[in-house]
């Protein structure tokens, strides 16, 4: 299995049915970083930050992100950078924070 930036550095699978669905699965996350890339590419503004998703997923590790829907106010704990990093790439996928907790 060819290795990622996913972290898989290791992987032991002991059935075909296994197998197939951790390829699947890798095949799936693939895409959906390489679309969020190709879409952080696109909307950076002239001179602005470089952003891929690999960053935020660096960024993001120690933070706590909830969204509270009756007050429609988003909780963010962590460093300002990775606060900073967060809401400019959903501001620059033009993601509703609505849909980005659905379960919130």
């Amino acid at each position: 299995m060819m290795k990622t930036c996913h972290g898989l550095s290791h992987v032991f699978i002991h059935t075909p049915v296994r197998q197939d669905s951790m390829v699947i699965m890798d095949a799936l996350a693939t895409c959906v970083q390489t679309a969020m890339d190709a879409a952080l590419k696109a909307a950076r503004p002239e001179g602005g930050r470089r952003i891929t998703v690999e960053m935020l997923d660096d960024k993001l590790v120690g933070c706590r992100i909830g969204f509270d829907r009756e007050g429609m106010r988003l909780f963010f704990s962590g460093d300002d950078y990775s606060r900073d990093l967060f809401f400019e790439a959903v501001d620059r996928m033009h993601l509703d924070l609505t849909h980005l907790f659905p379960y919130a």
